[in-house]
């Protein structure tokens, strides 16, 4: 028998979560680009997550596309958006810099595959569950997926030819 409001817990897991999650970062983003960061970020030319921010674009487009238009699927439906394009600022970085250690390229990599892995999820669900059919979720994840592509690719060279991993410029 469940205990309290399960719709609470929905709520505060699919929706507050990653909002909280997706602003902090953004907050922590913007403040150590500016100021923890600043002298390292105009050395580098980085600005890419002081002059373009993912959020509005996402949210416009939670409102425009979603499945129902209530107060908390569009949140749910701007998470799913943010979050398939929030490793942009990181490849950006990556591919500006040139310079990945062994230990960011494994953490990319494994964010990449972690999003791969929900795929294979998906299509599993797909045929084992009933009425298995969420197609932003599917769309917004394969998009996210997508975006790893061509970093998986110099990854597998690299470690194929038992290189550092460098991004072109």
């Amino acid at each position: 028998m469940p205990v309290g409001n399960s719709n609470c817990l929905v709520l505060t897991h699919k929706v507050l979560l990653p909002m909280f999650y997706a602003a902090l970062s953004q907050l922590f983003g913007t403040y150590g680009a500016t100021g923890l960061f600043g002298d390292h970020m105009i050395r580098t030319k980085t600005h890419f997550a002081i002059y373009f921010s993912c959020s509005p674009p996402c949210l416009l487009l939670a409102l425009v596309i979603n499945e129902r238009f209530t107060f908390k699927e569009v949140l749910w439906t701007f998470s799913l958006y943010l979050e398939a394009v929030a490793i942009l600022p990181q490849l950006v970085l990556l591919q500006r810099t040139r310079n990945i250690d062994n230990l960011t390229g494994q953490y990319v990599f494994l964010l990449g595959a972690y999003r791969a892995l929900y795929i294979l999820n998906w299509i599993y669900r797909y045929f084992t569950e009933e009425h298995y059919v969420h197609w932003i979720t599917w769309i917004a994840g394969t998009i996210q997926t997508l975006l790893y592509g061509d970093f998986f690719y110099y990854y597998f060279q690299s470690w194929k030819n038992n290189v550092r991993l460098e991004l072109p410029a």
